[in-house]
């Protein structure tokens, strides 16, 4: 815009309209005079920012007092060039600082009025700040993901070899639930201040809506140079907690993505990957950095999608849901005294899953619950069938440590058992021994409560934990069953037979019975017998079998 020099609007009258403006806008105007070095914005930005006063001289300078030092320069470039008329508009995010000395994103927009010569005269403009509009974090001085693809456009870097890395704090959710939100949010800022010190040039950084920190590194980055970046945001990380005199203790993962990896590097993809990565490495134990990897991230969606399924599958009727029972004979007459209830899945494209793939994610999902609560009706029901033939039969189920943590599970069994019309010795209850299960007294009190009723209690898989001895003398089981891969070793190796030996005798001398498990060849057998186990189980008796096939099974033995 050019105007003759008469039509300039005065300095003084600008700096009237922005003064009567001032206290009905959120957002701060302001004007610069280019010939008279002289600037001037609204009061309330003085009180918010860092500035001297809000009427000043030495323009340049003096923003130099309140501007983030790692910004000025893009701002005096813009400025000049202002000046010199190669723009003639001004449109920068950058930060300013605060009174308390914290960043603060903002948006600096202004157009130019020029004198009669075609030279700058005025730059009148607004700033308001990002951070009010989620794209900056003034919390943590940080732009948010909605920076992200702007940032990205503005950089000139050539994609093959740069990095996305996104940090998370650990566990954060329970820090939240056990310490408050401000605590949480104090480590996050933490996070962010760790992230900013440990950058250089031509690595940037955002705050994300989740809370978790990205970078984006173009600096052309190894996955070495990668692992070095994060070890020194960890060590900065635990600099603070020695600072902090161990007020918090706390650690934190990280997802790497190469944006090679990612073509659609601006899109949803991109947050995809890098979340997956991010969550992967939680899952493998946090406090480590995870690689992107494209097998790994397929079969999670393929997870992902048999959740899926599963869950429409137990809305219809646990359609793909079958029992499988395996029988459990005695060692001295190998007379079937049980069976082992086991959950088998078929997906919808006629495929067997495994249950080491399927259970875990029903734990995962929390459909664990409808599932197991299905799988007590079911096994009991055959029990109560098979208990025509053989009166004492006995079934036993294996019961998630997810069932048991959110699920009433007492009460469900006891029901179970009255539906069933079986008295409670009909069921052994399975769990496997883990650290999720020995250590509450919650837990304990379900199995007190089970054996008081006659419920027997079993440990399933003993000999692949690492508190077996802590876990027999708190839960107090009356069964012990012993892992075939215990086993296996044990019938081929020396000392981990004698090993298995002295199990065997502490265990009948606590007036326990023992189960060995996953027996298949004649050679096995007549090892183990040997040993001297109560009870036997494995496929050279029979392999799982479905219900129908069960039952004639178990008429055979008893006929």
């Amino acid at each position: 815009m050019i105007m003759n020099i008469e039509e300039i609007v005065a300095f003084e009258s600008i700096k009237n309209v922005i003064e009567a403006y001032d206290d009905s806008m959120q957002d701060y105007l302001y004007v610069y005079d280019y010939e008279e070095d002289h600037y001037y914005i609204g009061k309330s930005a003085a009180k918010r920012f860092a500035m001297p006063t809000n009427e000043f001289h030495n323009v340049l300078e003096t923003h130099g007092l309140f501007v983030h030092p790692a910004d000025l320069g893009d701002l005096l470039n813009d400025l000049s060039d202002i000046r010199d008329g190669k723009k003639d508009a001004h449109n920068l995010r950058y930060r300013w600082i605060g009174k308390d000395g914290s960043p603060i994103w903002i948006n600096c927009k202004g157009r130019t009025i020029k004198d009669t010569d075609g030279k700058t005269r005025y730059l009148i403009g607004c700033i308001n700040e990002i951070g009010k509009h989620s794209v900056a974090d003034n919390d943590s001085g940080l732009l948010t993901e909605a920076a992200v693809k702007d940032k990205l456009s503005e950089i000139d870097f050539e994609p093959k070899n740069c990095y996305f890395l996104e940090l998370s704090i650990d566990k954060i959710e329970e820090l939240k639930q056990k310490y408050g939100k401000d605590y949480a949010a104090r480590l996050e800022k933490v996070l962010a201040n760790c992230v900013q010190a440990s950058l250089v040039n031509g690595q940037y950084a955002f705050k994300l809506n989740n809370g978790n920190v990205l970078v984006f590194d173009t600096l052309k980055n190894t996955e070495s140079g990668i692992k070095g970046l994060y070890k020194t945001i960890r060590q900065g990380i635990d600099s603070f907690i020695k600072k902090d005199k161990y007020d918090s203790l706390y650690t934190i993962s990280a997802g790497a993505l190469r944006i090679s990896d990612c073509p659609d590097y601006e899109g949803d993809t991109l947050q995809s990957y890098i979340h997956f990565a991010v969550n992967e490495a939680k899952r493998r134990g946090s406090n480590r950095v995870y690689f992107f990897d494209m097998c790994d991230y397929e079969k999670e969606l393929a997870n992902k999608e048999l959740v899926h399924e599963m869950r429409a599958a137990i809305s219809n009727g646990y359609d793909g849901f079958d029992m499988h029972f395996q029988p459990v004979v005695n060692r001295f007459d190998e007379n079937l005294i049980g069976a082992e209830a086991l959950l088998r899945y078929t997906a919808k494209d006629g495929r067997v899953v495994s249950p080491l793939d399927f259970i875990p994610l029903l734990e995962e999902s929390g459909l664990i619950i409808p599932v197991g609560k299905w799988v007590l009706k079911k096994a009991l029901s055959m029990a109560s069938e098979c208990r025509k033939i053989d009166p004492d039969f006995r079934v036993s189920v294996n019961v998630s440590y997810i069932q048991l943590l959110k699920s009433p599970l007492f009460d469900e069994i006891m029901s179970a058992l009255m539906e069933a019309n079986l008295p409670p010795d009909a069921l052994i209850v399975e769990l496997t021994e883990s650290g999720y299960l020995d250590n509450t007294e919650a837990v304990r009190s379900v199995w007190r409560k089970l054996r008081n009723q006659g419920v027997l209690i079993a440990i399933d898989d003993f000999g692949t934990g690492y508190s077996n001895l802590i876990t027999i003398g708190k839960l107090k089981p009356q069964i012990v069953k012993i892992d075939r891969s215990f086993a296996t070793k044990a019938l081929e190796n020396e000392y981990e037979f004698n090993l298995l030996v002295h199990i065997i005798q502490m265990v009948h001398s606590l007036d326990l019975e023992l189960v060995i498990e996953g027996i298949e060849t004649a050679e096995e057998l007549d090892r183990v017998q040997s040993l001297k186990p109560d009870y036997i189980q494995g496929y050279y008796y029979s392999k799982p079998i479905g219900r129908p096939e069960f039952i004639n099974y178990l008429n055979s033995k008893i006929g």
